[in-house]
Formats: C-alpha cells, structure tokens, sequence
C-alpha cells in the first residue's frame, strides 16, 4: 500500500524528583525494586485458519513489576487479547478469525502515577502477507527558508523524495510555497523535518507522474496537516477534513471523487490522516491533487499494501 505522510514537530519534556535525607525514592507502588518490563515471544504468526503456525504459539508473555496495559493497532480490531491491563507478570492470549491477511503490532507499556516508564511491541501476523512497499515519499527536505519570500513549488529545488515511484515525479501547483515557518509536530511515526508546504488561498499542489506496477491497486495514503486561520486575532486551529480534499488521476486530466481519509490528532496542531483506496483500472501512472485553503502540509507517503 502506499502511504503520504506529511509535517513533523519535536517538543521536550523533562522532570527532576529530589530526594531528602532519610526519604528513599520509591514509584506510587512503594516498591523499592527497579521497574523492569520483558515481552516474549516479539512476533506470533497465525494462518488463515487462525491457528498458530508450526513454531509460533497463540499467547505471549510479560514479565513486569508493575502495572501494564496492552494496546492493540488502532485499526487492527481483528485482534483479540485475553486481557488490556494486569498487574505483574502474566500471559496474554491472542485470538484471530479466520480468513484474515494482515498483520498489526500490540504495545506492552508500563507506567506509575508519574507517566509512562517502558513499552515493548508484539507484531502479530495472519496469513499471507507481504511487506508494505513505498512507492512514493516527500519530506519536503532542508532548504526552504524560515522567514519571507518563500518559493513557490515550482520554483522550488529542495525536494526529498524517495520510493520506487519517485524518480519520475514532476510538481506544479497555484499559491503554494515550501517554507519552515510555523509550528511542527512529531506526533505521529515518520513525521518530517522543518519544511512543509503551505496553501494559501486558492491554493493547490500537483504530484504528477508518480510511477506504479499494475499490481500494485491496493494502495495506502497517509499525511499529516494542520489548519490556521487567523481572523481578527482569533485563530481558527481545528483540521477540517470537509475543505481539505485529495484527488487521483491516471492522465494528470480526469480527476476521481475526493479521497476519503480518517485524521488522528497527533498534538494540539497537527493530524494524521490516512487514506485506504483501491484503483478500479490498473495504472502504471498516477498523479493527485490537493486543492485546500490554510492548510500546511508535512512529508507525504504512498505505500502499497
């Protein structure tokens, strides 16, 4: 599946706990043992029968002194787990249906009253599967300025793409610039660098000649955005997926109905969005069209799934 990502933030957080004389350091527990946090095994693998393939087995195994929680890939509702939470260690069966070729990942975490203290991953994988193939990426890369004028996408050279499809993509597009202003997210997995692209008003942004296999129709968007609109001194900050559209085309001509995506908030900011679609035609030629008003944008994948 292919999959658009876009826009990236890093924020820090550090907190110092001091201890007295006398007083030991203990977390809300009163354990005075170090936490620890041991997942096994890190993959289960199940064939479309649901059943554990020869050397996997159905269940895995944490090993912890505190209190867990697991959480399953949003998305992944397929998954069944013979519990979310405990205390201490204990074993975690899995359950599957039949008929299912996908795989997902489960995230052990523990944590006290202060925050979060350790995370392991547990990647579950049913049926046939074959790795996500990125066909297209765009980061948008580290040239654009930080301060005015900022270049237009056609006049911008500081592109980072990458992916089997890349090589011969080509960008055209109305009112919007690449620059490294205004707030970033690190919110969401691959989330980019400082540059991003802005859509002023009337703005659009063409990926053209992206480079596709005829096999490869089931494919996977994703991208991050974030909206501002300043109106009197009142900024308007929340993404609205009903004027934030994306187009496909197989000739850079006839242009499909809009995409239709889900958004994750990744901060106060920025989304996530992501995109499943299947092409009806096979098509060795794909381009899309985003046509959208105060909008920013951050790095852009297409993945095959």
């Amino acid at each position: 599946m292919k999959k658009f990502n876009f826009f990236k933030f890093v924020s820090v957080t550090m907190a110092v706990l001091a201890c007295t004389l006398n007083v030991s350091c203990v977390d809300d527990n009163d354990d005075t043992e170090a936490p620890y946090l041991e997942v096994s095994p890190s993959t289960l693998s199940f064939d479309a029968n649901g059943v554990p393939v020869a050397g996997s087995q159905a269940f895995f195994q944490i090993s912890t002194n505190r209190h867990w929680t697991a959480t399953v890939q949003s998305e992944k509702s397929w998954i069944t787990l013979s519990a979310t939470e405990g205390e201490g260690s204990a074993d975690i069966q899995v359950s599957i249906p039949e008929g299912i070729n996908d795989q997902a990942t489960v995230t052990i975490a523990i944590s006290n009253k202060v925050g979060a203290l350790m995370s392991q991953t547990v990647t579950i994988v049913s049926g046939s599967v074959l790795p996500a193939t990125t066909i297209y990426r765009e980061t948008f890369g580290t040239a654009a300025p930080s301060s005015s004028p900022y270049p237009f996408v056609d006049a911008y050279t500081g592109w980072d793409k990458s992916g089997e499809g890349s090589s011969t993509t080509e960008y055209t597009g109305v009112a919007a610039s690449v620059r490294q202003s205004g707030k970033l997210s690190a919110g969401y997995e691959g989330a980019s660098g400082g540059a991003k692209l802005f859509f002023g008003s009337g703005a659009n942004f063409v990926i053209n000649k992206i480079t596709l296999q005829e096999a490869q129709t089931n494919l996977k968007l994703t991208f991050g955005g974030s909206y501002s609109k300043n109106t009197n001194g009142v900024y308007d900050n929340v993404f609205k997926p009903e004027l934030f559209h994306v187009y496909l085309s197989a000739d850079g001509t006839t242009w499909s109905n809009a995409l239709t995506y889900e958004t994750k908030q990744a901060d106060e900011y920025w989304v996530l969005a992501t995109s499943h679609f299947t092409l009806k035609n096979p098509t060795t030629t794909l381009y899309t069209l985003n046509p959208q008003s105060y909008y920013f944008q951050r790095i852009q994948t297409l993945e095959d799934e």
